[in-house]
C-alpha cells in the first residue's frame, strides 16, 4: 500500500503530549526515509508542536502533524 502523495509504504504514528524535551529533531529527520511519520499532538503545554514542525520542515512531505 502506498500513501497518497508519497512513495512510502509504512507509517508510524507518534502520540505526543509535552514531549519537547525528548523529541530529537535531528534524529527523527534522519530516520524518515521509506516511511511516513505522523506526529499527533494533543494540546501540549510546551513547544512539542514546534519541535514536530521542525522535523516536518527538515524531512518534507514524509512527516505530517495532526
Amino acid at each position: 500500500m502506498k500513501f497518497p502523495g508519497t512513495s512510502n509504504s509504512c507509517a508510524i504514528v507518534i502520540p505526543c503530549v509535552s514531549e519537547a524535551d525528548r523529541l530529537n529533531v535531528e534524529v527523527f529527520a534522519e530516520f524518515v526515509g521509506d516511511i511516513e511519520l505522523t506526529f499527533v499532538d494533543d494540546g501540549s503545554g510546551d513547544v512539542t508542536l514546534q519541535s514536530a514542525q521542525s522535523v516536518s520542515d527538515r524531512a518534507g512531505s514524509s512527516v505530517s502533524i495532526r
